[in-house]
Formats: C-alpha cells, structure tokens, sequence
C-alpha cells in the first residue's frame, strides 16, 4: 500500500521539465562505471546539476557507492529542492522527519503546503500527527487532508478515512470515513492483491 502511495507522490512531483532542462543531463547519462560514478556525479552536482543533487543526496543518505553520511545527504536534497525539484522536496522531509527533526520536516512540507502540492500537506499532516494526536492537532490537519484527498492523494484518503472512521475528528464523520475506505480498497485491491 505504501509504494503505491509513494508512487503516487512521486507521480506529481513531475520534475521531468527540470530534469529535462538540465544542462549536465547528458553527461549524467554517460556515466556508467560505478567505481567513478558518484565522484562525477558530486562535480556535475557542484556545477548546478539539479538531477546531480538528487544523486548526491540519495548516495550520502543510503550510502550508495559512498559512506553514508545523513547530513550531506539532507544538504544536497535541499540544494535540490531550493532549485525547485519537488521530488527533492519530498525526500528531504520525510528525511528529516525519519530522524525526529519535525520542526525542519514541517518547514519542508509547508512550503508545498502553500503551493497546494497535495504530498506535501499529506506528509504535513502526517508528521504533525507523530508529534501529538491531541484534539487540536486533529483540527489542525483535517484541512490539510481534505485538501489533499480532493486532489487524489491516496494516502490522504486513507489516512483521513482511517481516522474519520475511528472518530478522531467527530462522531458525525464515521458514515464518510467508512465509504472513503470502502472506496480507497477497491482502488487499492488490483495494486496490492
């Protein structure tokens, strides 16, 4: 369920113009020895490759053809997402938000929020809600989702759902919260057999 959420995301993070007008991209397809691929993809990134960014990044946090290092992984995917890769915006919040940093995640996903990205103001009510499930948190992200659902976000749907059905947001949202769930697995039954 969860890959077909991320896929999802990943789907509206669109960044195929920007990759597409990348200037090193060509130089980034040439690439193909690995002993050398990630010093080359470190200097493509250095000159402003944004497509480089997320390489870097992704290599220093999964430590993939280089030793792991989070920070330099988190500071490349900001360089990236500070160039405007949304996809680099995802992966640096939920980044941080995997490490606890939840006020640098919510810095993140709020300026996607106020974009009206529907991923980020899923991932904003999600880690808002690892921080505290208090009746005003409730109130706080149930905007959030609802936006997030009307655009199609398939975890916003369900996570809304889920808790509509548990009463987290008042007895009168149960009936709606059963049929968004309801909906959502039948969406998800071909996806997740």
């Amino acid at each position: 369920m969860w890959e077909y959420f991320d896929a999802w995301d990943e789907a509206q993070a669109n960044d195929q113009a920007l990759f597409g007008s990348d200037p090193y991209k060509d130089e980034l397809d040439e690439i193909t020895d690995p002993q050398d691929a990630f010093r080359r993809t470190l200097s493509l990134a250095e000159q402003g490759s944004v497509l480089a960014m997320i390489g870097v990044g992704t290599g220093y946090l999964y430590g993939r053809l280089v030793e792991a290092d989070t920070g330099l992984g988190e500071d490349w995917y900001r360089r990236a997402a500070e160039r405007g890769s949304r996809y680099a915006q995802l992966r640096l919040g939920k980044a941080l938000g995997a490490r606890g940093d939840f006020d640098g995640c919510e810095r993140v996903f709020a300026i996607g929020t106020d974009q009206d990205w529907a991923p980020a103001q899923f991932w904003l009510a999600w880690y808002r809600l690892r921080r505290s499930q208090s009746r005003a948190t409730y109130r706080e992200v149930q905007p959030l989702l609802e936006k997030a659902a009307a655009q199609g976000s398939p975890a916003a749907r369900w996570l809304l759902g889920k808790r509509m059905t548990r009463g987290a947001f008042g007895i009168r949202h149960i009936p709606r919260g059963i049929r968004m769930m309801l909906e959502l697995g039948d969406e998800l039954a071909p996806v997740c057999g």
